[in-house]
């Protein structure tokens, strides 16, 4: 009997730490890291992204050019021709250069306004892309914190089982596509 006794207790003892175990292996969260930097890099959503917007400032700068091309022209002809030409059209033709100028001032700001934001749109779309891609992957594999590892080094070490940067940047650009 005490046997028997001493069976059961040990029994209960394995149970109890065998279940010990799995609940201790079911309730660690599973982390995994991202280098941010290289995903946003190497995301062909982010580089259509840089590409579109990189035309938008090319057409911008291709009409900052034409203006500035009128305004040099108009400032040559009157240099060159300002002995020849009365008072009042040397007048009228100053006054024009100056709002030129001015209209050449007030574009390019606009046009830095608007790169300026049509950056932050590009940008801001393409990060909120990957990251939902990333809260999807994570919750279907089942990890529970993700952390992203960035320039300004969040993380110091990681080991490479838990760098899911590859699947991360393989899976988004293939969704992309």
């Amino acid at each position: 009997m005490r046997n028997q006794l001493l069976i059961l207790i040990l029994i209960a003892c394995t149970a109890i730490c065998l279940g010990f175990t799995i609940w201790s292996h079911v309730r660690t969260p599973k982390i995994a890291f991202v280098r941010s930097s290289y995903v946003v890099e190497n995301y062909l959503g982010m580089k259509e992204a840089k590409t579109v917007f990189d035309e938008k400032v090319k057409a911008w700068n291709k009409n900052i050019d034409t203006l500035l091309l009128l305004y040099n022209q108009d400032v040559n002809y009157l240099k060159e021709n300002k002995a020849k030409i009365s008072q009042n059209t040397a007048k009228k033709l100053e006054d024009n250069i100056a709002k030129k100028g001015d209209d050449v001032k007030r574009y390019s700001s606009e046009v830095e306004k608007m790169a300026k934001e049509e950056n932050e749109k590009l940008t801001q779309g393409a990060l909120n892309q990957i990251n939902s891609f990333v809260e999807k992957y994570a919750k279907e594999h089942h990890i529970d914190i993700v952390i992203g590892v960035t320039l300004s080094g969040n993380v110091l070490y990681g080991a490479d089982k838990i760098d899911i940067t590859k699947e991360i940047l393989d899976g988004l650009n293939k969704s992309y596509k």
